[in-house]
């Protein structure tokens, strides 16, 4: 062979080296970024390919290639993984640490090939020195061959090992990487003690110390096995973190539990220092056991009209008798669908006047006498309270005028804070809603959701309980059950969120479990899960 086709077959491999080394970088970014992946990602990696192939042809050193890559991939994170830097950091040493453990290794296979190959040529004979570029081609295209192979097992076996860790503190990337540092190190080293030029002789490391050659390649298996090691054990590590971190949350759950039930028990304690009826009332709307209650809206009909899911109320409201504390509807809605001897309690709805044609649902009056909550055997009487909105001087009298019915005959009032089209739904909103309610004189006060929850539930002095609000998927309306009850709150009031549902009995169940038995959303879910599949 000759020396132009030795340089031709050189560059050939070099460039295929390069081409090997881009796409194994890849798939140790891919490892690394597995959580977040995009088109615009599978463009940067075919330019990243074609521009490492490009340099490739340039007549350069390799650092050159290597910094302008590392350049580029450093500001690619900086613009698209703007809070993830020190992985794309982690990412680049790992790759030139296993370049250099594949260059270890293949080196030593490099070396040991050409010198048996050496031995057997003639250095008398006229064709020697095409011998000799014949012999190292081969050493170099078998040694291509293996730093293939290894890079590549090296590369998927990192990529089974990383499980792409959302963030990487950078104390994690500088223990993660110690020994990508000594892997390039040693290569470097060895790299540089090849043969070293001393006057007219030369050192040949490998000659002077063949042993090596096969100490080399297993320095080079033992740094990858402990940076394999290492990366498992930090991972293992993060996982038992979450755990513990879990299982504090779930210490902090309980007894932020253990305190509710302690509240509710105080809470039902008070029931006791009023009147006797009032006191019956009460304990009928509220558990005992609990000191909270779940109450079934469906009085949506007295401003909304039909409204899906509650077309057949004869049939909806016996099914979910069992699972529910308190029914809350219109007089007409009990009277024709509610069954006389159905042993639940009654939050009466007493206002009306608006409906969904009008701007403004602000303005109502009270529709319901006292004298007809008395013979509908009326738990509680709700009234629409419109703070802050137009008719709030008028809702205010009518909460007025049905306290001091309802303290004439020991019947409670359930005062309602609406949200209208146009109205905040701040904590700071609710706040003052529910304390001028409370400060009426009502019993109870129903309110919704909001940021800052605990700070509504503890500046109100009587229980407050949680509407539904709109229609939510499954999951999300558990959630907020059991974000509302673990901030204070003494029942929630479904509505939609039940009879809208696919599976409204299970669904009822489900919010049972939280309200009463101290059930987390997660177990309240798969509670739904397993009843919904019956």
């Amino acid at each position: 062979m000759s020396q132009p086709a030795f340089e031709i077959v050189n560059s050939i491999l070099d460039i295929w080296k390069i081409a090997i080394q881009a796409i194994m970088f890849l798939v140790l970014w891919a490892a690394a970024f597995r959580e977040k992946k995009s088109k615009r990602d599978g463009i940067a990696a075919v330019l990243f390919i074609l521009a490492n192939i490009g340099i490739g042809f340039l007549p350069c050193a390799a650092w050159v290639r290597y910094g302008v890559s590392a350049f580029v991939i450093m500001g690619y994170a900086g613009i698209c993984y703007k809070k993830q830097i020190g992985k794309a950091v982690f990412v680049m040493l790992a790759f030139y640490n296993l370049h250099c453990l594949s260059f270890l290794i293949a080196n030593s296979i490099y070396m040991k090939i050409t010198g048996v190959m050496m031995k057997s040529l003639d250095a008398m004979q006229e064709s020697y020195m095409q011998q000799v570029y014949q012999c190292l081609s081969v050493g170099m295209a078998v040694s291509a061959l293996f730093y293939m192979v290894l890079y590549v097992a090296m590369a998927v076996i990192f990529h089974s090992l990383i499980k792409g860790e959302a963030v990487m503190a950078w104390q994690d990337i500088i223990l993660l990487s110690i020994l990508n540092f000594v892997g390039s190190m040693i290569a470097n080293v060895v790299n540089g003690l090849l043969i070293v030029r001393i006057n007219t002789d030369a050192f040949v490391l490998f000659d002077e110390k063949p042993d090596l050659l096969w100490k080399i390649p297993m320095i080079a298996v033992l740094i990858f096995a402990g940076e394999a090691a290492l990366i498992y054990f930090w991972q293992r590590y993060r996982i038992l973190l979450a755990e513990r971190q879990k299982h504090f949350v779930e210490e902090q759950q309980v007894k932020a539990m253990r305190e509710r039930l302690e509240e509710a028990e105080n809470f039902y304690g008070s029931i006791r220092k009023v009147r006797h009826e009032m006191k019956k009332h009460m304990a009928n709307i509220f558990n005992p056991k609990s000191g909270n209650t779940v109450m079934f809206a469906f009085d949506h009909g007295y401003f909304m009209g039909s409204t899906a899911g509650l077309e057949r109320l004869d049939l909806l409201l016996p099914q979910l008798a069992p699972y529910v504390d308190c029914f809350m509807g219109t007089r007409g809605a009990i009277r024709t669908c509610v069954a006389p001897e159905t042993a639940k309690s009654i939050a009466l709805r007493v206002t009306s006047g608006s409906s969904m044609l009008q701007d403004d649902l602000s303005h109502e009056v009270v529709a319901v006498d006292i004298e007809d909550a008395i013979r509908m055997n009326a738990d509680c009487m709700a009234v629409q309270t419109f703070i802050g909105a137009d008719g709030q001087l008028s809702s205010i009298d009518n909460l007025s005028k049905v306290i001091n019915a309802g303290m004439r005959y020991s019947i409670p009032t359930l005062g309602v804070c609406a949200v209208g089209k146009d109205m905040e739904r701040t904590d700071r909103f609710f706040k003052l809603a529910t304390r001028i309610i409370a400060e009426m004189g009502v019993q109870i006060v129903k309110t919704y959701d909001c940021e800052n929850f605990e700070e509504v539930a503890a500046a109100c002095p009587v229980p407050i309980v949680v509407a539904g609000g709109k229609k939510l998927a499954e999951q999300d309306a558990l959630k907020l059950a059991y974000n509302v009850m673990s901030k204070g709150a003494h029942g929630v009031d479904m509505g939609r969120n039940i009879f809208q549902s696919e599976h409204p009995i299970a669904m009822a169940q489900a919010v049972c479990k939280i309200v009463h038995e101290g059930y987390t959303d997660k177990e309240a879910w798969d509670f739904f899960q397993e009843e919904s599949h019956k």
